[in-house]
Parts: C-alpha cells; sequence; structure tokens
C-alpha cells in the first residue's frame, strides 16, 4: 500500500473520532464511557374537569336588621257616661201562712163478737168404723199351696248341680273345636312321643284366659327341639280357637279349669 494513503486513511479516523467523541478523550488519564441516564416518566390521567380546591371567599357582610318604626299613639278613648242607678222597687208583701186544720181522728170500730162455733160430728171416723164392719174377714193363707213349689225349685237345682261332670258329647265338642285349630308340624320322627299336655284357663264367656304346658313338661320344651315346635304349635290352636262355643253355663266349675293333651292321632280332653 502506497504511504500517501495509509496516511490518509489515518486522519480520516482521527477526524472522526475527534467528532464522534471530542478532545477529552485524548487528555483525561481515566476516561469512562459515557452511559445514557434512564428517566422515568409517571403518566397522570388527564380529566377533562379539574380537581383543584377552589379559593375561599371572603363572607359578605349582613346586612344591619332594619330600625324598628315607634309605635303610632293611640286615639284617646272616650269614657262612657256612668249610668243611672235602677230606682227601688217596692217590696211585695208575702202572703200569711194558713194554719194547718186538725186532722180528725177515726173512730175504731167496736170488735164483733165472736160466735162460737158448734161441734161437727166426726163424720170420718164414723164412715171408717161403718166400713170395717162391713168388711169380710181376712182369710188365712193357705200353707199347704206353698209346697209344691219349693218341691219343683228343688227338682230345678238338682238338675243344675256343678259337680256332674261334662257328658261325652260336650267333651267331644270341645274336642273337635281344637283339633280344627290345630296343625301338627311335620317332618317330625317319632310323632306319637311328641305328646303336648296344656293347663287352659277359661273365662264365663268362652274366652281362654291362660295356656300354659303343665310342670312336668317344661324341662324338655327348652332342650328338645321337636317338641318345642310341637307345643308352640299347640298353645297357637288354643289361641286360635277362643272363644270356645256351646260350653254349658251352668257347669262352668266344670270347664274353667282343663288339661289338654294334643297327641297326633287322638286329643283328649280331661281335668
Amino acid at each position: 500500500m502506497p504511504r500517501g494513503v495509509a496516511l490518509s486513511i489515518g486522519l480520516h479516523v482521527g477526524v472522526f473520532l475527534i467528532v464522534m467523541f471530542g478532545f477529552p478523550i485524548f487528555f483525561e488519564d481515566d476516561w469512562e464511557a459515557v452511559q445514557p441516564s434512564a428517566v422515568s416518566v409517571e403518566i397522570v390521567p388527564i380529566k377533562d374537569i379539574s380537581n383543584l380546591p377552589t379559593a375561599k371567599q371572603p363572607p359578605k357582610p349582613k346586612a344591619a336588621p332594619p330600625k324598628p318604626k315607634p309605635p303610632k299613639p293611640k286615639p284617646p278613648t272616650r269614657k262612657s257616661e256612668p249610668k243611672p242607678p235602677p230606682k227601688p222597687v217596692d217590696a211585695v208583701p208575702l202572703p200569711k201562712p194558713e194554719k194547718p186544720k186538725p186532722e180528725e181522728k177515726p173512730k175504731e170500730k167496736e170488735p164483733e163478737p165472736v160466735k162460737q162455733e158448734e161441734p161437727e160430728e166426726d163424720l170420718f171416723g164414723a164412715l171408717m168404723d161403718k166400713l170395717a164392719e162391713d168388711a169380710p174377714p181376712e182369710e188365712e193363707p193357705d200353707k199347704t199351696e206353698k209346697k209344691p213349689a219349693e218341691s219343683s225349685s228343688k227338682t230345678q237345682s238338682d238338675r243344675y248341680d256343678d259337680t256332674i261332670p261334662l257328658s261325652l258329647s260336650e267333651r267331644d265338642s270341645i274336642r273337635s273345636q281344637f283339633q280344627a285349630c290345630w296343625t301338627m308340624p311335620a317332618g317330625a320322627p317319632n310323632p306319637e312321643n311328641l305328646v303336648v299336655t296344656l293347663r287352659v284357663k277359661v273365662n264365663p264367656d268362652g274366652s281362654v284366659q291362660q295356656a300354659e304346658l303343665v310342670p312336668s313338661q317344661q324341662g324338655r320344651y327348652n332342650s328338645d327341639r321337636f317338641f318345642f315346635a310341637a307345643a308352640n304349635s299347640a298353645l297357637r290352636a288354643v289361641q286360635m280357637c277362643s272363644p270356645l262355643r256351646n260350653l254349658p253355663p251352668q257347669k262352668y266349675d266344670t270347664w274353667k279349669d282343663m288339661e289338654l293333651n294334643f297327641d297326633p292321632t287322638q286329643m283328649l280332653v280331661g281335668r
């Protein structure tokens, strides 16, 4: 490269540096690069109506109250002339009071003489005496007539004796009613050994008051499940048949307390 060209380029570069950075760059020892400073700008919204405080105006002086006008003098009133006093009126004399006349006393009447009543005849007593005389003599009751009535009542009481036991027909009627309500549980082994005995108490109207196992079978009721089922079926039958029908009321002492044997083959009613 020619020397003149290199010198020209170096001069141009130097001029460019002087224009860009100025002369202090070449004379300061500790030169620092100039950095632009950041500036924060806050934008405040501008409103159509300004919100500046209004200047206080000085208070207006109050107008002085008007002076009261002096009252007008009232015209003097004329005093009315006094009225003349009324003329006195002559007093009217009061009438003289009349003297009361003495009252005349009524004359007392003389008492009339009391008439003595003549004794009346006792007609009622005489009439009763006459009726008693005319009445026929009372007849004595015949004691012999009561004897047949007494004998008939005795025969009736003999018919309705509470100690007479139930007849065969009455026992069969009670047994047939319980048989119709009883259902023996099926499938139990040895049904002939499952005989259930209940003690039944009955009210006078035929309704069952109480039904329970006899004491000798209560232990088996809790230990044997087949006997347990048979006993429950018998207890249900007694409750279903209540009230019993066609019971002789005159023999209530006989059938009020019964023992019933529930057997698969037969049922016997006893006491």
